[in-house]
């Protein structure tokens, strides 16, 4: 896993801090390459990050698998510096495709899935 990442917190919380089992990488690519390798079993990291891995490396013969249960649910943000002058242009565009559903068929090409829509509009 990438350290200093909430799969990292996830894991750590699972296996205790400093876990002899924990291999902690600078990167994702570091903890993938060692998967690939055979140096660790498996590797927690976003499902957007594993689904691509798993689609352009089909010779690794890896796959993703995803545990609602154990790792709670994330979303991406969107951060300003305060008082600035484009929030309210990125709101209402926001707003816009998210009414319009062109953010549901985005998010359905490029997750697999449905949005939490009612996540983003609170």
């Amino acid at each position: 896993m990438q350290a200093g990442t909430t799969g990292a917190e996830a894991v750590e919380k699972i296996l205790g801090k400093n876990h002899e089992y924990i291999s902690k990488y600078d990167s994702n690519t570091l903890a993938l390459m060692s998967l690939q390798s055979g140096d660790v079993d498996a590797v927690v990291t976003d499902n957007v990050v594993a689904d691509e891995y798993v689609a352009n490396n089909p010779e690794a013969n890896v796959e993703m698998i995803t545990d609602p249960e154990t790792f709670e649910s994330e979303f991406y943000g969107i951060m300003f510096p305060k008082g600035s002058e484009v929030k309210a242009d990125i709101d209402a565009a926001l707003q816009t495709v998210i009414e319009n559903g062109t953010y549901t068929e985005i998010y359905q090409e490029w997750f697999g899935a449905e949005p939490d829509l009612e996540a983003l509009t609170q």
